[in-house]
């Protein structure tokens, strides 16, 4: 299906943790499901170091412990070089344009294969909802 997938990055839902910046946001229009990854800087001085920690569900599968699936993955490694100076004019630069939404082509914006992104997501969402029904077995 031609363009199933969008993505876009907006203002962060993780307002209390301050070194989420924004959120990049992948979307399935087939059934209409987001995927949402927090931007992170945990340096404010380097305007380079944007990243996302997507799954990476080529490390293994290992219920008990999901963090240790999440990977870094650079933010100028996922946009195109106008849209990640985009981001970091609308974060860094422009103080009141933190509000605002960039949307994404994803053939013309992004580096990244967001079919395999949106599905590693997905799995990974899978697990933890797997891993909480056990820990809720467990418990009774």
């Amino acid at each position: 299906m031609l363009n199933r997938y969008s993505a876009r990055i907006e203002p962060t839902i993780y307002k209390e943790v301050p070194e989420f910046i924004a959120d990049f946001v992948m979307v399935d229009k087939q059934n209409q499901e987001e995927y949402r990854l927090g931007i992170l800087n945990g340096d404010y001085e380097d305007r380079d170091d944007l990243y996302i920690c997507p799954q990476d569900i080529n490390m293994g599968v290992d219920l008990s412990d999901l963090d240790e699936n999440l990977t870094v993955v650079y933010m100028y490694d996922v946009l195109s070089v106008d849209k990640y100076r985009r981001l970091q004019e609308c974060f860094y630069d422009r103080l009141g344009e933190k509000d605002s939404v960039i949307f994404l082509d994803p053939e013309k914006d992004l580096n990244i294969d967001l079919e395999e992104y949106i599905r590693d997501e997905r799995i990974g969402k899978e697990q933890r909802a797997t891993r909480k029904n056990r820990e809720q077995i467990m418990e009774r």
